[in-house]
């Protein structure tokens, strides 16, 4: 794409009434998981970086390029053999689109990765201003600067105007709009019928780190603890504090969050280990090594978790995208169980998210036995293997 081709256009946002917030206070403000804590057990690898202590860390995964890591410390290639440096200038943002391939942003440039590293077009008509983040949903790039946010999408590219600046943004493939941080708050973004508004999300501490998870829910960290913004029975915003299990007080040793930005699942690092958040549902991977504030910790676009811990490099999960809900197990237990397990059928219904959940540690023996379908038919969309890769990757929705 020329630059010439791309037509710029500065909006004024509508400031969208987010409704009151109330602080966190007593036991009955406390979010649970709905469920007991599930362990995982994701493949690992681990690759040297000698001198390297990487920090700001950001990975994606091209077909054709591998892994990409970008840091402060520079651009580098991931193989068994290690890092490959591509390009010492620090990176403050990568991002993976289906036209241009990987995105690679740093303060005076954007460009895109292949053999070599191409200058972005969308530069020239940025005005000068210096990039401070990336981000790339579908089709859709996302580019912070010290005066804007701008929305690149096909030939259009949108202006928002922010005059204090961009500090980060963080959004998924599996909700609309994205966060903004500016210097003084954060900032909801989002498109309503087709107008861009925005709402400030205000909190009685000082928000670290913002996501918005697929239920709808806000999920932060202030300090060590963790605060859940749910929907409040009196109308607006509630904010109460997440526990990350049934029992135990609620989470006050998080050091950092990283969010999958395909399934919008969030990943807390503790000392005790690496929790995954995936709306009301929470598991534990346990860890090779200690965490402390310096790990860095990252997920790349596959779901692949990446942490970074002194000279040592660490990628847990698996080289494809993990099984879903959504993407695999529904469209499986509709053409294969739901014929008896829909329903008002003649067996118990198994049609949604929470009932496979309950039991599929059963239905994945009853599949392997042969057991189940009952009437013998083939299966179809899928097989047993399906089931246990779905389990494996952590009942993801």
């Amino acid at each position: 794409m020329r630059a010439h081709q791309l037509l710029l256009t500065s909006l004024s946002l509508q400031i969208a009434c987010a409704g009151p917030d109330s602080p966190p206070t007593g036991p009955d403000r406390i979010e649970r998981p709905h469920s007991a804590v599930r362990g995982l057990q994701l493949p690992s690898s681990t690759y040297g970086a000698p001198g390297l202590g990487l920090t700001q860390l950001r990975v994606v995964h091209d077909p054709q390029l591998g892994d990409l890591l970008g840091a402060a410390e520079g651009l580098f290639s991931v193989s068994a053999e290690g890092l490959a440096t591509r390009d010492p200038r620090g990176v403050l943002g990568l991002g993976l689109h289906p036209e241009h391939g990987v995105l690679v942003a740093a303060a005076e440039h954007l460009s895109i990765a292949t053999a070599t590293l191409t200058a972005s077009p969308v530069v020239d008509h940025l005005q000068g201003e210096p990039l401070t983040a990336l981000v790339t949903k579908h089709d859709e790039v996302w580019l912070g600067t010290n005066q804007a946010a701008y929305r690149w999408q096909a030939d259009e590219l949108l202006r928002f105007s922010f005059p204090q600046g961009i500090l980060q943004m963080q959004a998924h493939e599996r909700t609309p709009g994205l966060l903004l941080k500016t210097p003084t708050q954060w900032v909801q973004l989002q498109l309503d019928d087709g107008v861009w508004r925005s709402a400030d999300v205000p909190a009685p501490w000082r928000i670290e780190q913002l996501f918005a998870l697929s239920d709808g829910t806000l999920l932060a960290r202030s300090g060590g603890a963790l605060y859940r913004r749910v929907a409040s029975e009196a109308g607006g915003w509630a904010w109460r504090a997440q526990a990350l299990d049934l029992y135990e007080a609620p989470e006050a040793a998080a050091l950092t969050l990283a969010q999958d930005p395909r399934l919008g699942a969030v990943w807390c690092l503790t000392p005790s280990g690496l929790y995954r958040i995936d709306g009301p549902q929470v598991a534990l991977q346990s860890l090779p090594f200690s965490p402390t504030e310096a790990t860095e910790l990252t997920i790349d676009n596959l779901g692949a978790v990446w942490l970074a811990e002194g000279a040592q490099l660490y990628r847990l999960g698996q080289q494809a995208a993990p099984v879903t809900w959504q993407g695999e197990v529904a469209e499986f237990s509709n053409k294969n169980c739901e014929r008896c397990h829909a329903p008002l059928s003649t067996a118990h219904p198994l049609d949604e998210f929470e009932l496979w959940t309950a039991e599929a540690d059963a239905i994945l023996s009853a599949l392997q036995s042969g057991r189940m379908p009952l009437d013998a038919a083939p299966l179809v969309a899928g097989s047993a293997d399906t089931i246990r890769r779905w389990i494996a990757d952590g009942l993801l929705y």
